[in-house]
């Protein structure tokens, strides 16, 4: 804690706007921001804020947390950007589920003996609005932590807990998937609570019908599988 300065709110939420505008430009490296080169120089930045923020704690470390969870540094942040995405964006009836990776190089695991640093980053699995002006705006995320081993398939609950999360699920909503996603298994399940789905599928997988590949033509997709439109 040498060094620690406490920051005001006006200064972590013009940090937080900072962040969001690094979203719209492209630098090699964070320190570029606040450069002095007239090329390279976004003078807001250092009008804004004269030194970056290395460390940001939203909780006490010496209290009390689940030993489950994982994200116990972040739940705050996490629980209010989930309730303010339920509250202030309603998708239009197309939505659509994919999965991201948050640049991460922590370690993520609780155990010391089996301490994993993740590699390139966190997988965010997200769902979107998939047409209309509001396309790409998350109604729903989800962080994988490698916790999600249960009756069903991973790729099925990250579909179904960010539905369950964004409260769509009998509401008439369609979901649009790729081949990772789709399933039989998972579209009787949304279809029983009056959600449709459309999307890619592979051939081989388990539930498919047998006779699909002489009934629809057969495409290679990236990953040089045989997958069909759904």
């Amino acid at each position: 804690m040498k060094g620690w300065e406490d920051k005001t709110v006006r200064e972590v939420r013009s940090y937080v706007g900072l962040r969001f505008l690094m979203g719209l430009q492209s630098k090699r490296d964070q320190r570029e921001w606040w450069s002095t080169d007239p090329l390279m120089s976004s003078s807001v930045f250092a009008k804004t804020m004269t030194m970056t923020m290395t460390a940001l704690h939203f909780v006490d470390n010496e209290g009390e947390h689940p030993a489950e969870d994982r994200l116990w540094k972040l739940r705050p942040v996490l629980d209010v950007l989930e309730s303010t995405y339920r509250s202030v964006f309603v998708p239009n009836k197309n939505v659509t589920v994919d999965e991201i990776l948050w640049a991460f190089k922590g370690v993520t695991t609780p155990s010391s003996t089996t301490r994993a640093r993740a590699r390139r980053g966190l997988k965010v699995y997200k769902l979107c609005s998939s047409d209309g002006p509001e396309a790409g705006y998350t109604a729903a995320f989800k962080i994988y932590m490698e916790q999600d081993r249960g009756v069903f398939p991973s790729s099925m609950k990250a579909v179904t807990d960010l539905l369950e999360k964004a409260d769509l699920l009998n509401k008439g909503y369609q979901l649009q998937t790729d081949n990772w996603y789709t399933s039989p298994t998972l579209f009787h399940y949304l279809q029983a609570r009056k959600t449709s789905a459309v999307g890619t599928v592979h051939l081989n997988r388990r539930g498919m019908p047998s006779d699909l590949q002489a009934r629809f033509p057969v495409q290679q997709d990236r990953n040089d599988q045989p997958s069909v439109g759904g």
